[in-house]
């Protein structure tokens, strides 16, 4: 982990909280990204020694059984080999005794310690060591525990540090625990449907498969604000609290190259938290609720305008607040939000007009553009065999609504996506 050379002349403390921010942004950056958790894992236990200073370092998740551990990766170990071994969950040791722990556990000296009488290595070796719990005692995945030769006080920073790496591998790990549940959810909701057709070709029953699609849509949704709220209470108040500490570490400086460093590196986390408030937005809208569809649309019109400046957004909004159900204004948000994104993809459009309109019968929402057009297929299937993806799924939470998708479009004439929802 390098640090800029203008931090070299400052004291010890500020020179290692300055590293332990930097490090941290560094383990977001990487968990926004596409890295696979395995090799989030080793890039985590490689900068615990770093930033630590400490000889060890190993990451351990707990299997379903909840019985065993797994070693996922480690650092400062000779063997390569060490990792995927597995141990048992013993309360007697420094890991099993940090899952029942809120709060991280610290073992400045392990000879002394009373709290457990084992660590995940011979006490001959190592003197000091620190855990921190991954996850909540409630829903563990996992221990990070860091060990050193030496006897060996760990500062608040360090602690705050371990804790963030741990909370950074929970999110992850708990968007591949959740992502496996979708997808267990999603093979048994296509086996039902499956099996629904079957009956309903046989002749034996008519089987509701509006009520299959919508479970399977609902199921999405669920995973979606599962994840947002995930997102909003983890990583984003770990860089609040980082920015709240780079305030104060700001006003004790008088070296200007340090200050200006400073600066970039809070510009850096602002980035990285409005990039995740954007995700969150895209998850669940936070207007929808409270405000209803017109203004959720207003507002997400107005960041994609930022987007795509270049394109004019035409508005015919109608208020509606929370006259309609949660649910069917959450649908028809997926509705507009689809095929705003498809606009933006794939029409080559200079111009959109969006109206949205309801009265006691009937909801219609239509998205009009005037881009290249295409070849509309005269079954929805045949969207599959097009690449129109996000279509064919427009065609489905329409369908498991009970309502109609009229799509008019020509080459070179535009598109025009409108939506009638039954009251009813």
């Amino acid at each position: 982990m390098s640090v800029p050379t203008s931090f070299q002349s400052l004291n010890n403390e500020t020179f290692e909280s300055t590293q332990h921010q930097t490090a941290l942004i560094h383990l977001g950056q990487l968990a926004l990204s596409d890295i696979a958790p395995t090799e989030l894992m080793s890039e985590v236990a490689v900068l615990l020694t770093k930033v630590l200073s400490v000889e060890y370092s190993m990451i351990w998740q707990l299997l379903d059984n909840g019985k065993h551990f797994l070693l996922m990766a480690a650092s400062g170990l000779q063997s390569r080999s060490v990792t995927r071994i597995q141990a048992p969950v013993d309360r007697y040791s420094m890991k099993g005794f940090t899952l029942g722990s809120s709060s991280p556990v610290v073992a400045e000296d392990l000879h002394e310690e009373t709290r457990f009488k084992t660590c995940s290595l011979n006490f001959e070796l190592v003197s000091s060591g620190s855990s921190a719990l991954i996850g909540t005692v409630d829903k563990p995945y996992g221990v990070v525990e860091v060990f050193s030769r030496q006897l060996q006080s760990f500062s608040k920073d360090d602690i705050f540090f371990l804790q963030s790496a741990a909370n950074i591998l929970a999110l992850v790990l708990d968007k591949v625990r959740r992502e496996e549940d979708l997808v267990a959810e999603n093979q048994k909701l296509v086996r039902e449907l499956t099996r629904a057709q079957f009956l309903t070709r046989s002749g034996h029953f008519e089987w509701d498969r509006y009520s299959i699609r919508r479970r399977l849509i609902e199921s999405v949704e669920k995973e979606r604000l599962r994840l947002a709220q995930d997102l909003h209470d983890i990583p984003i108040q770990d860089l609040y609290g980082l920015i709240y500490q780079l305030d104060d570490l700001q006003d004790s400086l008088s070296d200007s190259d340090g200050a200006k460093t400073l600066d970039e590196f809070k510009h850096t986390l602002h980035k990285v938290v409005n990039s995740l408030r954007s995700i969150c937005g895209e998850l669940r809208p936070p207007s929808l609720s409270p405000f209803g569809l017109e203004v959720a649309i207003r507002d997400h019109v107005e960041k994609f305008c930022n987007q795509y400046p270049t394109m004019r957004v035409n508005l015919e909004l109608m208020p509606d607040k929370q006259v309609l159900s949660d649910s069917l204004r959450l649908s028809l948000f997926r509705i507009y939000q689809q095929t705003i994104n498809n606009v933006a993809r794939h029409a080559e459009a200079t111009e959109v007009d969006i109206r949205f309109s309801w009265d006691d019968e009937m909801i219609i929402l239509e998205i009009e553009d005037n881009g290249k057009g295409f070849d509309v297929p005269q079954e929805w299937a045949d969207l599959t065999q097009e690449d129109h993806l996000g279509l064919l799924g427009i065609a489905e939470r329409v369908e498991s609504m009970g309502g109609k998708l009229e799509i008019l479009s020509a080459p070179g004439s535009g598109t025009l996506i409108r939506t009638l929802i039954p009251r009813s």
